[in-house]
């Protein structure tokens, strides 16, 4: 978790986002929005896997961020699991995805 005085909320995660990994996900976007920041951004670029109930819970980070009028985006490689994970399960668009947390700020 890191957050910077411009209202960006960053949260980390890394290595195999699954099952065990969704509730400390999920606990910690609903822990940062209610500081109210203008903009959440996870922080996913670090993920080496990630499984169907971890993609469930970033869907259900946008729909808390959305609940609190918060801009939420993924920082995670074009070609990597998170990306490809999204695009198998037909979401890509459901997402504001960008390839650094400089490119994620610049467009928030």
């Amino acid at each position: 978790m890191q957050r910077l005085p411009a209202g960006t909320s960053i949260i980390h995660a890394s290595g195999s986002l699954d099952g065990e990994t969704r509730a400390v996900l999920c606990r910690a976007v609903a822990d940062e929005l209610t500081q109210a920041p203008a903009q959440l951004v996870l922080e996913l670029s670090a993920a080496t896997s990630i499984d169907d109930t971890a993609v469930e819970a970033l869907v259900g980070a946008t729909a808390l961020a959305a609940e609190s009028d918060t801009s939420i985006c993924l920082v995670t490689s074009p070609t990597g699991p998170v990306a490809r994970a999204l695009a198998a399960a037909d979401l890509t668009e459901r997402f504001e995805i960008y390839a650094t947390v400089g490119e994620a700020q610049r467009h928030g």
